[in-house]
C-alpha cells in the first residue's frame, strides 16, 4: 500500500480522533460513576448508549491506526466517504437525500437512501459524481469475509429479482426405459422452484457526536456493524439445526437426525455419515465439507482414529480430506456434512438504508435501519446430513419424507437409511395411514447389535391400484426411544 508523509488534514483528524476518544473515556466514566453511586446495573438506555460508544471507539482506533501507518486514501474511496457523509448529515439534519446523489433518493422516503447494486445501476449520471458513493458491493463483500456459509463454497446472489438465476450442480444418471415411455427430469430445473424472500432487518446506533466529527469515517462505523450484524443472521440461518424463527429452512433443519452415535463421535460415525449423504447419489465438489462447533472440533481433534494409531479424527483440519468448518450455531454434539453447492442463497432487489434522527434524540442517537430481502434453499435436501450424540436410545434416519410417484399395477422402491444407537430392543416398522394397503416395507424389523447400535436399509414400495394421489406414514420406533416418523406420497398417473 502506498504511504507518505501525514498531510495537514491527516494530522488534523488524528487530533480530532483523540479528542473525541478521550471524550469517550469521560462518558464511560461518568457513566461508571452514576451506577456504582447508585448501586445498580446499566439500564436498557444506558446498555444501548454503552454499545453505541464501543463501536465508535472501536472504528476511531482502526481510523487512526490506519492514518499513524501512512495510508495514503485512495481518492476514490476518499470520495464514497465524503460523499455518504455528506447524505447522512443532510438526512440527519431533516434534509432530503442532496441533489447531486438524488438517484440514492427513495420516493416518498425523505429520511431514506436506497443502495444501488453496483455503479452500472447508476441511471442518471449527468448530474453526479463519477464515483458512487454506496453501492451494495459496500456491503456485500465485506459480508463474505465472514460468512461460514461462504467458506464451505455457498455464493450469495446479489440484487435479484424474481427467481434464482444462477447454476446448480446436479447428479445426471441415464435410465433404461421402453420405446414411448414418458421420462422423468434428470436435472433439478431452477425455473420450477420459487424462492419466499425474507425481510432481514437491522438498527445500529450511533452518536450524533460521532456523525458530526468522524471526517467522513461514519462509513465505516455503518458498513462494519451492517456486515457483522448480517453475517450472524445468515450463519445461524443456515446452520441452526432448528428453524430460525420466520426464516425459511437452513440446510441442516431435521426432523430426525440422519444418523446417531454414542456419547461421543468416533471415526467411524463421521464417515459413516458421509457415505449415507454420498449414498443418495448427489453429485460431489469441491464444496463438500463437515460443520461442526469449537468444542466438538476439539473433541474430534483429541480422539484417535483408532487405538494407538497416532491420528486423530480431525487431521490438519480435515476428516478423510474433507475441510472441518466451525460454528457455534449448529450446537454441540452435532456434526453436520453437506455438499454446499446444493444450497441456494440470494439476496433480493435493493437495499434501504433508514437514517432515523427521531427515536434516539433523547439519548443524541441516530439510528441506521437496514432492510434487505434473503432467502435461502436446499436444492436437495438429501445433499446434507447430521449426526447426533445420543445416550438413551435413538434412532436416524436419512430422509423423513419420500415422495415418488408408478403406473397402475405397477411398483417402485424407495430406500431409507437407518441407524440406531444406546437400544435396549430393536427397531419396529411399520406403515399406517389412509392409503397404507398401497405402501410396504421390509424388513419390517431391525435388529440390534450387542453394543446396542444398529444400521440398515429399508426398502419401501409403492404400489398403486388406481389413478390418484396416495400417503401413508412409516413409523419407526424402539423402547425407550422416540418414533420416528416418515412421510410416504405416492402418485399414480
Amino acid at each position: 500500500m502506498p504511504k507518505a508523509t501525514l498531510t495537514r488534514e491527516q494530522q488534523s483528524e488524528l487530533r480530532k480522533i483523540s479528542d473525541r476518544t478521550a471524550e469517550i473515556r469521560n462518558e464511560f466514566q461518568d457513566m461508571h460513576d452514576v451506577i456504582e453511586k447508585e448501586k445498580r446495573g446499566l439500564t436498557p438506555e444506558e446498555d444501548e448508549k454503552k454499545k453505541a460508544l464501543i463501536i465508535e471507539r472501536e472504528q476511531l482506533e482502526l481510523r487512526a491506526a490506519k492514518i499513524e501507518s501512512g495510508w495514503i486514501e485512495p481518492r476514490a474511496e476518499q470520495n464514497k466517504r465524503e460523499a455518504f457523509s455528506k447524505i447522512v448529515r443532510a438526512l440527519c439534519n431533516g434534509n432530503q437525500v442532496p441533489e447531486e446523489y438524488k438517484y440514492l433518493g427513495v420516493p416518498n422516503q425523505s429520511s431514506a437512501m436506497a443502495i444501488p447494486l453496483n455503479e452500472r445501476s447508476v441511471q442518471d449520471t449527468a448530474s453526479v459524481d463519477p464515483l458512487v458513493p454506496l453501492t451494495i458491493g459496500d456491503i456485500i463483500l465485506p459480508l463474505e469475509k465472514g460468512l461460514i456459509l461462504n467458506k464451505v463454497g455457498c455464493k450469495i446472489q446479489t440484487g435479484m429479482v424474481g427467481t434464482w438465476n444462477f447454476p446448480v450442480v446436479a447428479g445426471v444418471e441415464a435410465t433404461i426405459e421402453d420405446e414411448n415411455a414418458e421420462i422423468s427430469d434428470s436435472v433439478i430445473d431452477i425455473s420450477k422452484i420459487s424462492p419466499s424472500p425474507k425481510r432481514c432487518a437491522l438498527k445500529i446506533p450511533v452518536s450524533n457526536r460521532a456523525i458530526n466529527q468522524s471526517s467522513n469515517a461514519i462509513l465505516d462505523i455503518v458498513n462494519t456493524q451492517i456486515a457483522a450484524g448480517l453475517q450472524r443472521l445468515l450463519n445461524k440461518w443456515m446452520f441452526s439445526p432448528t428453524l430460525v424463527t420466520g426464516a425459511s429452512n437452513g440446510c441442516f433443519v431435521k426432523d430426525a437426525p440422519t444418523y446417531v452415535a454414542g456419547s461421543s463421535f468416533t471415526y467411524k460415525d463421521a464417515i459413516k455419515l458421509q457415505g449415507i449423504v454420498l449414498a443418495t447419489g448427489v453429485q460431489m465438489d469441491g464444496t463438500a465439507a463437515y460443520v461442526c462447533s469449537a468444542s466438538t472440533l476439539a473433541d474430534l481433534k483429541s480422539t484417535p482414529i483408532a487405538s494407538g494409531s497416532g491420528l486423530m479424527i480431525v487431521q490438519d483440519g480435515k476428516i478423510d480430506g474433507y475441510p472441518v468448518f466451525v460454528t457455534e450455531y449448529i450446537g454441540d454434539g452435532k456434526l453436520g456434512f453437506g455438499i454446499f453447492n446444493y444450497e441456494m442463497v440470494g439476496q433480493f432487489g435493493p437495499m434501504m438504508l433508514i437514517v432515523d434522527r427521531i427515536t434516539g434524540a433523547a439519548k443524541n442517537l441516530t439510528y441506521f435501519i437496514l432492510n434487505v430481502d434473503f432467502d435461502m434453499l436446499s436444492l436437495r435436501t438429501e445433499a446434507f446430513g447430521v449426526a447426533q450424540t445420543a445416550t438413551i436410545p435413538a434412532i436416524g434416519v436419512n430422509k423423513t419424507s419420500i415422495a415418488t410417484s408408478a403406473a397402475a399395477a405397477a411398483t417402485i422402491t424407495e430406500e431409507v437409511s437407518v441407524s440406531g444407537i444406546n437400544l435396549t430392543a430393536a427397531i419396529a416398522a411399520a406403515i399406517t395411514g389412509t392409503n397404507s394397503a398401497l405402501f410396504t416395507v421390509a424388513p419390517a424389523t431391525i435388529a440390534k447389535n450387542s453394543d446396542g447400535s444398529a444400521f440398515a436399509k429399508l426398502v419401501i414400495t409403492y404400489a398403486p391400484t388406481a389413478v390418484g394421489s396416495h400417503s401413508a406414514t412409516l413409523a419407526l420406533s424402539t423402547t425407550g426411544g422416540t418414533t420416528v416418523n416418515i412421510a410416504l406420497a405416492g402418485t399414480c398417473a
